[in-house]
């Protein structure tokens, strides 16, 4: 018989923003196989991801590889970092709980931050199984703990980096923590929007850093998303 072991339906959706890019979508891949060879085998019905142009850069290869479906959910303004990725990806699986289109047991959402924990809240609600692959801090966190059934660190899907790697990573938290500093102790009146914020750490960036010009938008990036910029300017 083709059917030896029962088929488990999966659909997967990954939220490409703030994902590591040395996270490994194949070693989560296996994982979830492993966890669920008790039961059956995994059935990947549907694999989508969504992200910005750089985001998609980052595990393009990857992902033509498993066949997964790539979205570009760009920024809806240039001064405005927040793009549509999580609101897409959430609406993509509603429509498919709707429509019950193929069928699927178990959603499973790669994301960095608590924005699938409604979609999430309501599968769960109407029977489906729910895991969620997130940040470890996060596991244990009621928000997340009451809205899935079970919790994978993100982290454990990491390659291991070279040290050269690790290396540029942490000049690059460095210099993210200079630049953090500067607008902690910055004289004066303060940027009050997010689109003058941006133009000021590029021109910092510039100034202060000319040597990592292939780098400037990933450093202005890494720094709008640091928590004390953001605990400096509410608007992020």
């Amino acid at each position: 018989m083709l059917d030896e072991a029962m088929k488990i339906p999966i659909a997967i959706y990954f939220d490409l923003e703030n994902i590591d890019k040395s996270f490994n979508v194949e070693k989560l891949m296996d994982s979830i196989s492993e966890n669920l060879k008790d039961i059956g085998s995994p059935n990947f019905a549907i694999k989508l991801a969504c992200g910005d142009k750089a985001a998609i850069d980052k595990f393009e290869e990857q992902l033509k590889d498993l066949n997964f479906t790539i979205q570009d959910t760009p920024h809806v303004a240039k001064s405005n970092l927040k793009n549509r990725a999580d609101l897409i990806l959430s609406l993509s699986a509603f429509e498919n709980f709707y429509l019950n289109t193929p069928e699927i047991k178990l959603y499973i959402f790669i994301t960095s931050d608590s924005d699938f924990t409604v979609i999430a809240d309501i599968l769960r609600k109407y029977g489906k199984d729910v895991w969620l692959v997130t940040k470890k801090e996060y596991s244990e966190k009621k928000l997340f703990s009451s809205c899935a059934d079970k919790i994978l660190a993100i982290e454990n899907f990491f390659d291991t980096k070279s040290s050269d790697e690790e290396k540029s990573e942490s000049n690059l938290q460095e210099e993210v923590m200079k630049i953090v500093e500067h607008y902690k102790t910055l004289p004066g009146k303060k940027p009050t929007k997010e689109k003058t914020l941006r133009t000021s750490i590029f021109r910092f960036i510039t100034n202060t850093f000319p040597d990592l010009k292939d780098k400037k938008e990933e450093l202005k990036n890494e720094v709008l998303n640091n928590d004390e910029m953001k605990s400096i300017f509410s608007f992020l």
